[in-house]
This record gives C-alpha cells, structure tokens and sequence, in this order.
C-alpha cells in the first residue's frame, strides 16, 4: 500500500512514520523542509516536500498513485485558518481528485459538539469541527476521523478503548499510542465513513481493530 503522511514532522507525525517504516507499507512522509526534516531512514521511506499553503492542484499531482492519505498536521495554533482548516480542506479535495482510496483523519476529541469546547481552545475547534464536516459532508472518499481524547507525551501503551462520540471514553492518550493505532488502522477496513474516539483502555490494539 502506497501511504502518504501530512505532518511528518510533527508531534504524532514523526512517531507515525517510525512505526510505518517497520511495515511492508510504501510510505510517503509529507514535510515543509526535506533537509531538516528527514527524521526516519528506511528503504520504505521517502521524504518530500509539501506545504499545507499550495493548492488543491500541486498536492493532488503528490497524491498520485497513493492509496491512503493520513492527515496528522496542525500549527499548534499559530495559524489555525490557512492550516488547520484550509489546509486539511484542501488535502481532502486533492485526495479526491486523485483517487485516493481512503483518508485517515487526526481530529480533536468534542471535535463535533461544540456545546463542549473550551473556551480557550474554541477556535482550535471551529477549524477542526469544520475541517471534519467537509470530510463528511462534501466528499466521497472512504474515511475515518480520529478523535483522540487529551493527548500526552508519554510513552506508547499497547492497550486502547474505541467509542463513538458522546460516549463515555477515558481522559487521556498518548501521541504514541494514536500513532501506533493508525499504523495498524491503515491495515484493516473495520472503519468506513465513521468518526471514532481514541483513548487508553484494556484492549489491545490488534484486537480492538479486528472487531
């Protein structure tokens, strides 16, 4: 499978890439700058430059030939318009132009009910909340957003909890944790066109996605 990865070099990005140069994957890591971002050298890695700035057309012609797009950007607040919103839009409808089989999402716990969003995080979550919608509403592509509960910089743990959004999940997920579960979620088509909530549980991985 041919996977390419917006936000290489980011908090989940990075940690993403690690666990799917150890697959048979093809994987494409997605960064603004190759020369300083190649973090991961594998034989199924290749870094390329893409900025989450240019339009639907220049990322469509780096989506070709690619089979599952995994979006795992964000500007950590510096600029939530052009990136965190236009940005992801514009990965989506690019996908859709090159027939990109399915399209992987990094969303934001709430993410879909704003009666729950922070007050100092509420533009954070009207572009995640409206990125989400266009994914939804606005394509045909085959997708899964991730709603990954309050994440951490601890170290990955093995066992999570799947629930759909409103239900009762735990507090909190590591970023290695939600890039462990993708890695493996690229492998199974358990999820089409659904949104899911992540967080730790007592499932493992593997078991929960062969559900």
């Amino acid at each position: 499978m041919n996977i390419f990865v917006v936000g290489a070099s980011g908090q989940i990005g990075r940690h993403l890439i690690e666990d799917l140069a150890k697959t048979d994957h093809q994987v494409t890591a997605g960064v603004r700058n190759v020369a300083k971002q190649s973090l991961v050298e594998a034989n199924n890695v290749t870094y390329v430059s893409f900025d989450l700035t240019w339009t639907v057309e220049e990322m469509s012609n780096t989506f070709k030939e690619i089979d599952t797009v995994i979006f795992a950007a964000g500007s950590q607040g510096k600029n939530l318009l052009q990136v965190d919103l236009d940005g992801a839009i514009k990965t989506i409808r690019a996908a859709e132009q090159s027939a990109v089989k399915r399209y992987l999402m990094i969303s934001a716990v709430f993410a879909d009910n704003p009666a729950n969003w922070p007050d100092s995080m509420i533009d954070y979550y009207i572009t995640k909340h409206y990125a989400d919608e266009w994914l939804k509403n606005q394509t045909t592509l085959d997708y899964v957003i991730i709603q990954p509960v309050t994440l951490t910089n601890e170290e990955k743990v093995s066992h999570i909890q799947l629930t759909a959004p409103g239900e009762q999940a735990a507090k909190t997920i590591s970023r290695q944790t939600v890039a462990a579960f993708l890695s493996q979620l690229v492998d199974t088509s358990a999820f089409s066109r659904k949104t899911i909530v992540l967080s730790e549980g007592t499932e493992e991985i593997a078991k929960t996605l062969a559900k």
